[in-house]
């Protein structure tokens, strides 16, 4: 039997189309966190997730690197990275890169996190977001 909100969550991702193209790169400069107790020293990226209309959208990461990705509801804590969390990934996308497939409303805020899955990694790396609505990326020059 066909799950109804799959076949239309699916549909839309049809229908979706390029809204935002952001880049950047993972340095040295950048801060870090521990992601978990046993594997510290991460370099991320904070980015200001604007929405300007409800819907449906998919963040895919290109990089040579393998990048993580994290989306987080109002702020992101990076002495508490799983507090507001809402979705995360790891290699959803082609050649180890992560894929966020979420659902996102305006007049709320979104903190997207982009790290790597190897402790200190560093590199170039581009977010493409495709939805039917326009989004923008802006990064965050201190955690939120």
């Amino acid at each position: 039997m066909l799950n109804f909100n799959w076949f239309i969550f699916h549909l839309v991702n049809i229908l979706s189309v390029l809204q935002e193209i952001y880049s950047s790169s993972l340095t040295t400069n950048n801060q870090i966190y521990i992601r978990d107790c046993s594997e510290p020293n991460f370099y991320y990226e904070s980015i200001q997730v604007e929405v300007i209309e409800s819907g449906y959208y998919t963040f895919l990461s290109y990089s040579r690197i393998d990048t993580y990705g994290y989306i987080y509801k109002d702020k992101f804590n990076p002495l508490n990275p799983l507090e507001n969390l809402l979705h995360t990934n790891d290699d959803g996308g082609f050649n180890f890169q992560f894929r966020l497939d979420i659902r996102l409303f305006v007049d709320m805020k979104y903190v997207l996190v982009v790290t790597t899955s190897d402790s200190r990694g560093t590199g170039k790396f581009s977010i493409a977001v495709f939805g039917r609505n326009k989004i923008t990326l802006e990064h965050l020059s201190e955690y939120m």
